[in-house]
């Protein structure tokens, strides 16, 4: 075998070494996304559950559950208006999850028809007194959609 043979055969294998190198760190790439994306969703999850948790004192309950805020004490509506801020933001996490990829379109169609079975004056609140241009412009509209229907 003449040494530009071997020249040519070395060239060939390092040109292959280098291109399955490529492909492993794809491969790599791709799985730790799917790892992050998985991760994610289990962190809304969570932190859903962490919410129904909450609801689960009596006391809070019944102060998130009031329709009249302005009959609660001032204690009791910093307690309403961060609770149901909270789930906003639970569910503002969502539309940003949404946008990045993370969940797919039918997890995210769930998610939005979860939006709606929130109770009504949470929904209410939120459009004339929480919202004062702190969420997301698809969040508000998430919101208005589901007063309107």
């Amino acid at each position: 075998m003449k040494i530009s043979s071997l020249k040519l055969l070395g060239q060939a294998l390092g040109a292959s070494a280098v291109l399955l190198s490529l492909l492993f760190v794809a491969y790599e790439l791709k799985r730790n996304n799917d790892i992050a994306i998985v991760q994610s969703q289990q962190e809304l999850l969570s932190l859903q559950n962490d919410m129904r948790a909450m609801l689960a004192d009596p006391n809070v309950l019944r102060v998130v559950m009031t329709r009249d805020v302005e009959t609660l004490s001032e204690e009791e509506q910093l307690l309403y208006r961060s609770s149901v801020m909270a789930w906003f933001d639970l569910f503002e996490l969502v539309y940003l999850a949404a946008e990045q990829g993370v969940m797919s379109p039918e997890q995210f169609r769930a998610w939005e028809k979860g939006l709606c079975t929130l109770p009504e004056h949470w929904l209410t609140s939120f459009s004339t007194t929480i919202n004062e241009g702190n969420f997301m412009a698809p969040l508000v509209k998430g919101v208005e959609d589901c007063l309107d229907s």
